[in-house]
């Protein structure tokens, strides 16, 4: 009898571990005390994957500027106002670019560079290992972090943690070369749960 009792112990604390395992690093919050220990290329992916979403799966609008534009006012502004670290990146985003929209006067062509009429603009298949492994993991943390907090079922959709995203998605692109011209997350919604039937 103490074997059954044992052996239904294990069964119990390796199921535990087990969901623990599959859960969501929600516990992580993308606020000035994370950006300031993120390292440039991680921000830098962080910007791209929550402006890919915010943009084209939330549609919401002001989530403007390059990660160029944007990584040195963020940090700036969380190093000007310590006592602002508890606010997400998202809302110093939008504080710095309006700001720094004030400034820039608008033109009727763009001036060089390059433009977009497809959405998730240049994040594809062939964005994807052209940056560093760092960018790649933000870009991961911003798309799921909008996914889970800004879009209705993202959460039930992408349960799992942000480290089997990037795998699948890693290795899905580095298996497939046609992958080249699919978006991030179109690639990413694959991998995503399959709904229930009730």
């Amino acid at each position: 009898m103490s074997q059954v009792k044992s052996c239904l112990v294990l069964l119990c604390v390796g199921a535990v571990i087990t969901m623990a395992q599959s859960a969501p690093s929600s516990t992580t919050v993308y606020d000035g005390r994370w950006w300031l220990s993120a390292n440039h290329d991680r921000q830098a992916g962080f910007l791209e994957g929550a402006a890919d979403c915010l943009t084209w799966v939330a549609h919401e609008e002001g989530f403007n500027g390059t990660a160029d534009q944007l990584q040195g006012r963020i940090t700036a502004y969380y190093k000007k106002h310590p006592e602002q670290q508890s606010m997400l990146v998202t809302e110093v985003w939008q504080e710095v670019w309006a700001k720094l929209a004030k400034n820039v006067k608008p033109s009727k062509q763009p001036s060089g560079g390059e433009t977009w009429s497809n959405a998730h603009w240049y994040l594809d298949g062939r964005w994807w290992g052209q940056g560093s492994t760092d960018e790649e993991n933000g870009f991961i943390e911003g798309f799921l972090w909008c996914m889970r907090s800004r879009v209705k079922d993202g959460a039930e959709n992408y349960p799992l943690p942000n480290s089997h995203y990037f795998s699948k998605g890693d290795q899905y692109i580095r298996s497939h070369p046609d992958s080249g011209k699919k978006p991030v997350a179109e690639i990413l919604a694959r991998f995503r749960a399959q709904p229930t039937s009730k």
